[in-house]
Parts: structure tokens; C-alpha cells; sequence
């Protein structure tokens, strides 16, 4: 029975994850294109093709189990509300860099969580192929924050404010 329940949760986990993967798809030009610093734009196009990647894993996982996920994550639309709203009227161009960097990094966070609890379970319920594939991911997720924490504990503000200078 334990077993059966968790794999009901795991599944609804898998989509709320399915449906982060897809608004970050959308999400995250928007955000390369609003990003000033070179090395930000950077990690979010790096990170969009991860993403796709990501999707597509979960899309091998959804068709191993013959499921079509239907699940939408509020709490990524949330997230991606409020950094629209947090950015709309930053004229700075390296505080609106700060800004995308602490939402990014939220997101990163959601997306660890997220992933840790679906290896975790897959685990449990002995999944090898989602193991492998949930381990990849969140490996990148990791990766990913690790990526942004450093550009912005890194001299973020006076690297880009040099950047500033050398454009006028």
C-alpha cells in the first residue's frame, strides 16, 4: 500500500516538475535577454538548453509510464510573476542583474528541492532508469546554482560596473 501511495505522490511530483521545466522554457530567454552582464545571459542560455534537456528526460519517464502529465505549477508561475514584477521598473542595469540573479537562484532552489524528493522516491520504489535520469538533472541544478552564487558573490557589483564604464 506504501508503495502505491508513494508512487501516486512521486507521479504528481514528476508533473508539478514537468510543468516547471516548461515555464522556465518560456521563461528563461526573457530573462537572457533582460540580463546586462554577459556571463548572466550566458548562464541563462546555457541553462535553457539544460532545460530542454531536462524536459525531455521527463518526457522519457512519462512515456515509460504511459502517463501524460497535466499537472500546472503555480508556484513557478508565481516565481515567474514576481520577477517580472520585481525587474519592471529597475532602470540600473546592474541592479536588475542583482535582482535576476536572487530569482534564479530561488528557482534553482525550488527545482534542488523538487528534484531531491523525485530521486529520493525513485529511488524507493526501485525506478533505475528515473534514478539515473533524476540524478543528471539534479546535478545540473546544482551546478546551475553553484554558477549563479559565484557570479554574484564574485565582485558581481565592480566587475559590472566596469563593464558599465568600458560601454560609455
Amino acid at each position: 500500500m506504501i508503495n502505491e501511495n508513494l508512487r501516486s505522490l512521486y507521479l504528481i511530483a514528476l508533473e508539478q516538475s514537468y510543468s516547471i521545466e516548461n515555464i522556465l522554457i518560456d521563461e528563461l530567454p526573457s530573462m537572457a535577454i533582460e540580463a546586462y552582464d554577459q556571463e548572466l545571459k550566458k548562464i541563462f542560455e546555457d541553462h535553457l538548453r539544460e532545460t530542454k534537456n531536462q524536459k525531455a528526460r521527463l518526457d522519457n519517464l512519462f512515456t515509460q509510464y504511459q502517463q501524460v502529465p497535466g499537472i500546472i505549477s503555480m508556484s513557478m508561475q508565481a516565481m515567474v510573476t514576481e520577477t517580472e514584477t520585481m525587474i519592471k521598473g529597475i532602470l540600473d542595469p546592474l541592479v536588475k542583474d542583482a535582482a535576476l540573479i536572487a530569482s534564479a537562484q530561488k528557482i534553482e532552489h525550488i527545482e534542488i528541492a523538487s528534484y531531491h524528493s523525485l530521486l529520493t522516491w525513485a529511488k524507493e520504489l526501485k525506478d533505475e532508469l528515473a534514478t539515473k535520469l533524476l540524478k543528471e538533472t539534479l546535478d545540473e541544478e546544482e551546478t546551475a546554482s553553484k554558477k549563479l552564487t559565484k557570479l554574484s558573490e564574485g565582485g558581481f557589483f565592480s566587475k559590472g560596473l566596469d563593464q558599465k564604464a568600458a560601454r560609455k
